[in-house]
């Protein structure tokens, strides 16, 4: 059995909505991931910083990436978008791989020689990893998502006769 990719309806959502949600999203995932980074491990702060993480990202890039539009954008073969459609991709995922590989690049050199040197913060602990790798799993999963409903233009008015 094989599945068949249908164009779906264009977004509704206003480039200004899209963006609030986008940074309203990754805002409540950074707090939550900073909280379960501190805070002592095990304690009620760090389960519900947890959950807090795990439904802000679900909901928030969930609300964005599963507007059609956003999604077909971002997951479409070459063959179904047009010529606009494949730059507003490619743009996105292209700043997505920059944003992740400098981050990973960053946090790396922090954690193996700056962090240490200096003594600062460094991940001790399970809750510091889970925190850590959580970040990056949304990141990877949702920065080309985000980066296409930021760019994505405004949705066109219907017109009426």
């Amino acid at each position: 059995m094989t599945a068949t990719l249908v164009r779906p309806a264009p977004s509704r959502l206003t480039r200004r909505t899209r963006r609030l949600i986008v940074v309203g999203a990754a805002a409540a995932s950074l707090a939550a991931l900073a909280c379960v980074a501190l805070l002592p491990p095990g304690s009620l702060a760090v389960s519900i910083a947890k959950l807090t993480a795990a439904l802000g990202s679900l909901i928030g890039f969930g609300v964005v990436m599963t507007r059609s539009s956003v999604w077909f954008l971002g997951n479409a073969p070459d063959t179904a978008l047009d010529e606009r459609e494949r730059t507003i991709r490619d743009r996105a995922y292209f700043k997505a791989y920059g944003v992740f590989a400098g981050l990973a690049i960053v946090t790396a050199f922090y954690m193996l020689d700056l962090g240490p040197d200096l003594g600062l913060w460094v991940p001790t602990n399970y809750d510091a990893w889970w925190a850590i790798v959580w970040g990056f799993v949304m990141l990877g999963l949702g920065l080309p998502a985000g980066f296409v409903a930021w760019d994505l233009p405004d949705p066109v008015p219907d017109f009426e006769p």
